[in-house]
């Protein structure tokens, strides 16, 4: 076989798997969740996924160390992992960037884990959670601001 028909054949069957997959489309469900809600009363913003939410502060001062609070409205037994990431200079009490917990229903609805700002300018907060071993929910991104 030439060059031209094995050209030909290659072509036939980019072209088949594109009407394959034009009448067959590939489902991918949306694994992100999010809905973010701002609590003007405390200063602080809450990213609520579900049932689980994170609520952080918007403003804090150089230096200062503030909690992040997570925390549910979940009943009954369950556990849930919790993977929480920072950056702009905030570091975890584990001294990290990264925060990796578990939360347990014997334990209680709400887990505060300290964090230190930096002496200025902003940290972003990204992260998800994963309830019961389901699919992983991402928190809204948030932002602490240095004053």
């Amino acid at each position: 076989m030439d060059k031209t028909g094995i050209i030909i054949i290659v072509l036939i069957l980019i072209a088949g798997a594109f009407f394959y997959f034009q009448s067959n489309p590939i489902n991918i469900p949306n694994q992100y969740t999010q809905n973010t809600q701002v609590n003007t009363k405390q200063n602080n913003i809450q990213t609520t996924s579900k049932e689980f939410k994170r609520t952080i502060p918007l403003l804090v001062s150089p230096g200062q160390t503030f909690d992040v609070t997570y925390s549910t409205a979940k009943t009954g037994k369950w556990f849930l992992i919790i993977i929480d990431d920072t950056n702009g200079g905030c570091l975890f009490s584990n001294g990290k960037a990264e925060y990796k917990g578990v939360m347990f229903s014997d334990e209680g609805t709400t887990k505060t884990i300290q964090v230190t700002a930096p002496s200025s300018g902003s940290c972003s907060f990204t992260g998800s959670y994963n309830i019961e071993g389901d699919t992983l929910i991402k928190f809204g991104d948030q932002t602490v601001q240095i004053q």
